[in-house]
């Protein structure tokens, strides 16, 4: 990965001097999407230049086909990076100027701060002023000595995240890891000719079984509703892997270890029994691995996968994504983390989202050190426990996050849990009407 300090000439843009400061700090994190967006905004600030929404996309994220309108993915980004920056000032002293990404803007700017030199009564006296030549040298010098530690300072971060909950259980044994993404099955409707016209996803068809079991039930829809082996992915889910897969990578031996990524429509119960697995996407998506984890769990899913309630207190935690359809801002979204063994003694960690936000800012906090070992301290030593946050958004683009509740798992059941009031999920409880009365939806996540 491109690295900041390999600029040449060195240290010759205040913009650069600023930027090997934040870098150093640690604060991007490991998310090489944040790292590699940082880098290619201050190479375009530097040469005068603001690159547009669609050229981010294309030039750091690989969207070819990038629309807008659909992938959020360069506006979270953007919004993390600044986020970022603000905590960086908040901690670090300025030495006369700060580095700001302006709002609707894709550039980085240096914004004039008022430096404030105090100095020991006894050293009044003829005490040496300090001019703006001075303050650049001194900038200059702590830039090139955070420089040269720059290369320790992130190896110590990547020791250290292997070395937290829930990362450091995983390597334990001689498994290899699975990535579990995951997706959602949509099949074809076609008109009288037998032409595809269009995608379906509907809440409870799952899988071509789902399909084959419904149009049993309904032969007139034969020939109407097409399996066409598809699956699709969110957004959120595509991003996360990447964060997650670096993070295993990193893993003591994992040259020695192949990663797999398989989708949760993939998942089998060997691969289960097998393998230490990381689940990342919805928590409506977790497939095979949704009773297991919820059959242990502190929290049950609400009349929709938007909304967890805990058990204990009865506190209802509600996305606000529904309120989308009334043309009102979604507010709040949840992410949920959980580390459990599996049935073979593996390990399991589940890092999932009520929607992309919420699922991105799950996937940066188990990939920093200092968000990891905040966690760390409200878990305190257990194995097998789940956390809750709360992330705070704006449209697609996450703003905060806030741990609200950990909890130990309960004891892992003889065998799976059964299908029984205590423990249904949405779509057990809706039947298919939409299709049999032949109601057209347009295709949507859940």
């Amino acid at each position: 990965m491109d690295q900041l300090h390999s600029f040449e000439p060195k240290l010759e843009h205040p913009i650069q001097t600023e930027a090997l400061r934040f870098e150093a700090s640690g604060l991007l994190g490991r998310s090489r999407g944040m790292s590699t967006l940082f880098v290619y905004l201050v190479r375009q600030s530097i040469a005068g230049k603001a690159p547009k929404e669609i050229e981010i996309a294309h030039d750091v994220f690989g969207r070819s086909d990038f629309d807008a309108l659909q992938d959020a993915c360069v506006r979270v980004y953007v919004s993390r990076l600044r986020k970022k920056l603000l905590e960086f000032y908040q901690k670090a002293p300025c030495v006369g100027v700060r580095l700001v990404l302006p709002r609707g803007e894709y550039r980085l700017a240096l914004e004039n701060v008022e430096v404030e030199i105090t100095t020991p009564p006894a050293a009044v006296k003829g005490r040496r002023v300090w001019r703006p030549w001075s303050l650049a040298s001194i900038a200059a010098s702590m830039a090139f000595l955070l420089c040269l530690g720059f290369i320790l300072v992130g190896a110590t971060q990547e020791d250290q995240i292997t070395d937290l909950s829930p990362w450091h259980q995983f390597g334990a044994k001689n498994r290899h890891p699975v990535i579990v993404a995951g997706d959602y099955y949509i099949f074809g409707e076609a008109d009288s000719g037998e032409n595809v016209v269009r995608l379906v996803r509907e809440f409870d068809v799952n899988s071509k079984g789902d399909l084959d079991q419904f149009l049993m039930s309904h032969p007139e829809k034969t020939g109407q509703l097409l399996d066409l082996d598809l699956h699709y992915l969110p957004t959120g889910v595509a991003a996360a892997v990447s964060d997650v897969s670096q993070a295993l990578g990193r893993l003591p031996k994992s040259s020695d270890r192949k990663i797999k990524t398989i989708t949760a429509s993939d998942l089998s119960v060997s691969t289960m029994r097998d393998s230490d697995l990381v689940y990342v996407g919805y928590l409506s998506g977790m497939g095979l691995l949704r009773d297991l984890v919820f059959g242990r769990s502190h929290f049950r899913v609400g009349s929709s996968y938007d909304e967890l309630i805990d058990a204990g207190t009865r506190t209802r935690y509600m996305s606000d994504w529904s309120e989308t359809a009334m043309g009102e801002t979604p507010r709040r979204d949840y992410g949920y983390l959980a580390c459990l063994k599996g049935p073979a003694g593996n390990h399991i960690l589940v890092i999932a989202g009520t929607r992309d936000s919420a699922l991105m800012q799950m996937a940066e906090i188990v990939t920093d050190s200092k968000e990891l070992a905040a966690l760390g301290k409200r878990v305190a030593g257990a194995g097998e426990f789940e956390a809750l946050y709360e992330v705070q958004t704006f449209g697609n683009t996450n703003l905060s996050s806030s741990l609200k509740a950990v909890y130990p798992l309960s004891p892992a059941p003889a065998a799976l849990p059964q299908s029984t009031d205590a423990l249904r999920f949405p779509d057990q409880m809706i039947s298919v009407t939409s299709l049999s009365a032949g109601r057209r939806q347009p295709l949507a996540l859940r």
